[in-house]
């Protein structure tokens, strides 16, 4: 299994970060990221609408990112539904679990709302929010297969 034992807090209204480390006991009296995850969502949990600046979104890398077994490399992502505003999954593949764990964090939890558009750089446990110079208001072009 593979774990980094670090959780990566971003509060874009405040411009800033804060790192955590996760003890070893909470991986296992949760079985693992996700658990810790919810943990986390009824902590920042609110009477708040989904679309408010006070929601956030949890990214939490599986326990066996990388690992040697195939297709193991999977991200859950939390957050409040807009349609029925209870907290729920998402669980995506690729290479976003990969590069969480080599940026060297289990979990990402990103919340507030930034003042104009961000982008977050993440890497070697540095964090860096950087504002959005280029391409506001620009039009995203629909591909056709």
């Amino acid at each position: 299994m593979s774990f980094t034992g670090k959780l990566l807090e971003i509060d874009l209204s405040e411009q800033c970060y804060q790192v955590y480390d996760i003890e070893v006991e909470k991986y296992e009296e949760h079985l693992g990221t996700i658990g810790i995850a919810y943990e986390i969502a009824d902590q920042l949990a609110g009477n708040f609408h989904p679309l408010d600046e006070n929601n956030f979104i949890i990214f939490s890398a599986g326990i066996l990112t990388n690992t040697p077994v195939p297709g193991a490399s999977k991200v859950v992502a939390i957050t409040k539904n807009p349609l029925n505003r209870t907290y729920g999954p998402s669980v995506g593949g690729g290479a976003f679990a990969r590069d969480m764990k080599r940026a060297g964090f289990d979990i990402i939890v990103v919340k507030g709302k930034a003042q104009s558009p961000v982008w977050i750089d993440i890497y070697n446990g540095g964090v860096e929010i950087k504002k959005q110079d280029s391409g506001e208001g620009m039009r995203l072009k629909v591909m056709k297969f």
